[in-house]
């Protein structure tokens, strides 16, 4: 009697499981380059090839009703766990973010669903009978979903530059682009992956000026990690950031950290500094370290995190500084987040540094306030002593904004909804050196329309400061289809600077990619005419996805 009334119950259950599993919500908990994991698996009736769509309702809006802001493709999944692939997305997706079954799949989802909740089921685990209880821990688990996921793409890609300058000469060059993530390698804890464009074959002339497709090629990332939950270390060798230190940008390098206690690590770094975004670029700069890191509450409530360290640096391997290096971060849910680094120079040597012993040398803090889903508001304030050294040829990207300005600097960006989102921010930057105080500005504003696959954003912006002085103004349009990617971009800058007397520019690019299969068969053209550089740079590559 008492095993009828069970299964009459469970039964109730599946149905009812049955008809909410056509609408139900599998929100994002954790996003990882190309890939997003969900919480939901084989228990919800997701299989490997599934198609899903993500939505971020707004306040008082039904989330199946929301429109579509990524397409996502399951590939691997758990039973209460899945891993899936990013095939489009018009915003950043965040943690929190629900994804649906798309409408072709929602019949397969039922039917697995249900079948697997009538299996997994079973009432007698309830009595808790040892043998039941020895037998349920012989039953085989299916594997995490990060075990040996390996996932990424490989390309190859022809890159022809026409030097249009009275006395230039045309170059072309090879290249393979590599970009994949493998990770718990061998059932292990170690993972690898990045991205990275790798020559084949260098310019015709050494003397040829880079483009800034060349410069943007040092920004990327590529290493070797290895973090056990159920272990003291944490290390990670390549071109990495130190996971406890971001303000210390990339080093070609590696990092060694232990931790003490749950909630305290300590280790040291060592390396160069090959990012041209960083503010202390220089390629013949050596860097190393040792810091201490402490981390206390949760992200779903509130997490604060601070490390310390010590450092010294040369430049062609002859001593350079001595700093100390802090950094605080608070995050309370999606409300609220600060962040503040900070470096400190004791008798450095460096042409800039003061004469003081002790000396602040940088410092930069952010805190960012979203009272509303539809309204975030951005603050910071940004110091150095002595000159950001990035390489100015980048300020066109816009990868360089926080090294333009010193003072107070505040923006905010406003959800309109129906896919129409503006932002805006202006500081005024002041200096000792300066004679006067000056003001940056900078807005935009973009136009999504998920259902069509568009994407189109205006931006203009106005700087000056130690670094240089100038304008910029831009627009872009990209339309995504489910077989093909089509870029439009074209601006202008004008951009004064020490090294720069007067520099004035105009670019345009195009662009197209087209899917098929694993394959991606891709073309881009830019047009750069400018008081320095005239040049035409056509790339074609051929990628591989796996």
């Amino acid at each position: 009697m008492r095993r009828s009334i069970y299964m009459a119950w469970l039964l109730i259950f599946c149905a009812a499981g049955w008809s909410y599993a056509q609408s139900r919500p599998f929100p994002i908990k954790y996003i990882s380059s190309d890939v997003v994991y969900l919480e939901g698996g084989t228990a919800a009736g997701l299989k490997e090839g599934m198609h899903l769509e993500v939505k971020r309702p707004g306040p008082g809006e039904s989330a199946p009703l929301a429109p579509s802001l990524a397409e996502l493709v399951v590939i691997s999944v758990a039973s209460t766990s899945a891993a899936c692939e990013i095939v489009r997305t018009d915003v950043t997706l965040q943690a929190g973010d629900q994804a649906f079954v798309a409408p072709e799949d929602l019949k397969t989802q039922s039917a697995a669903s249900l079948e697997t909740e009538t299996y997994s089921q079973i009432v007698e685990f309830n009595d808790g009978d040892p043998l039941d209880q020895e037998l349920r821990e012989r039953v085989p688990k299916p594997p995490l979903p990060e075990v040996n996921r390996f996932g990424g793409r490989i390309g190859f890609d022809q890159d022809v530059i026409l030097n249009r300058s009275a006395s230039g000469q045309n170059s072309s060059q090879q290249g393979i682009s590599l970009r994949f993530d493998l990770t718990r390698i061998g059932s292990s804890y170690w993972s690898i992956g990045g991205y990275w464009r790798i020559r084949v074959s260098s310019r015709k002339r050494a003397d040829d000026q880079q483009s800034i497709s060349d410069l943007l090629q040092r920004v990327y990332q590529f290493g070797l990690r290895y973090d056990n939950p159920q272990s003291r270390y944490v290390i990670g060798v390549g071109r990495v950031i130190v996971p406890w230190a971001s303000s210390l940008s990339a080093v070609d390098g590696g990092y060694l950290g232990a931790r003490v206690r749950r909630s305290l690590t300590v280790g040291g770094f060592a390396g160069s500094s090959p990012d041209p975004t960083a503010w202390n670029y220089d390629p013949g700069r050596q860097l190393g370290g040792a810091f201490a890191s402490l981390d206390a509450g949760r992200f779903e409530q509130a997490r604060y995190t601070t490390t310390a360290g010590i450092a010294v640096s040369r430049l062609n391997w002859k001593p350079e500084r001595q700093f100390l290096f802090v950094e605080n971060g608070i995050l309370i849910k999606r409300k609220f987040s600060f962040h503040h680094n900070v470096e400190v120079d004791y008798q450095s040597l460096n042409a800039f540094a003061s004469a003081d012993r002790i000396a602040l040398t940088r410092s930069f803090a952010t805190a960012r306030i979203q009272p509303l889903t539809r309204l975030t508001f951005d603050i910071s304030h940004n110091y150095f002593r002595v000159f950001p050294t990035p390489d100015e040829r980048l300020i066109a990207t816009g990868q360089l904004d926080n090294l333009l300005f010193q003072g107070l600097n505040a923006g905010v960006t406003v959800d309109l909804g129906h896919g129409w989102t503006v932002y805006a921010n202006g500081n005024r930057s002041s200096r000792t050196e300066d004679r006067a105080p000056s003001w940056n500005r900078m807005g935009g504003i973009t136009w999504n329309i998920p259902k069509a696959g568009l994407r189109a954003e205006a931006r203009y912006s106005r700087f000056s400061g130690t670094v240089g002085a100038g304008r910029y103004r831009s627009f872009s349009l990209r339309k995504d289809a489910r077989r093909w990617r089509l870029e439009l971009e074209g601006g202008d800058q004008q951009f004064e600077s020490l090294a720069l007397t007067s520099s004035r520019a105009w670019y345009s690019i195009a662009g197209a990619d087209t899917f098929v299969g694993r394959f991606v068969f891709g073309f881009r053209g830019t047009r750069y005419r400018g008081t320095t550089q005239n040049y035409d740079q056509l790339r074609a590559n051929l990628d591989f996805r796996f």
